[in-house]
């Protein structure tokens, strides 16, 4: 039996060759699917690495995590595609309304409203 939801935080890219641990955290691009085998429904990918291989390899990553329905929060490969919830990621699992966001993605002053705003709206999609 596995887990209702998995959740990691990324910390390299899938742009290619060469493969490589520092400083570029370069992955072959079949680790997408390895981690959505192994069960992770969503990453984290705000972190120090996510344009260490600049804006091709950032948009290069999200492809490949949404090629196999991993979801992320964090870095977006387009400005709409952050407007989207303002950067919340809602998620639905076994009934219970969640969010996710990285700090990054929520302005301090703002987080409990968008707190809120997320889970009301998870919570009552119909609304």
């Amino acid at each position: 039996m596995g887990a209702d939801l998995t959740v990691g935080n990324l910390e390299l890219n899938f742009c290619g060759e060469p493969y490589s641990g520092r400083p570029d955290f370069r992955a072959p691009e079949a680790l997408a699917l390895a981690l959505k085998e192994k069960g992770f429904d969503l990453v984290q990918t705000a972190n120090t690495y996510s344009i260490q291989n600049g804006i091709s390899g950032l948009k290069s990553t999200i492809k490949y995590l949404n090629t196999v329905g991993i979801d992320h929060v964090g870095t977006y490969a387009a400005k709409d595609d952050k407007e989207t919830n303002d950067g919340v990621l809602l998620k639905n699992v076994n009934g219970i309304a969640q969010c996710y966001f990285t700090e990054k993605d929520v302005v301090r002053h703002r987080l409990v409203q968008e707190i809120i705003k997320a889970y009301e709206k998870a919570a009552h999609p119909e609304k």
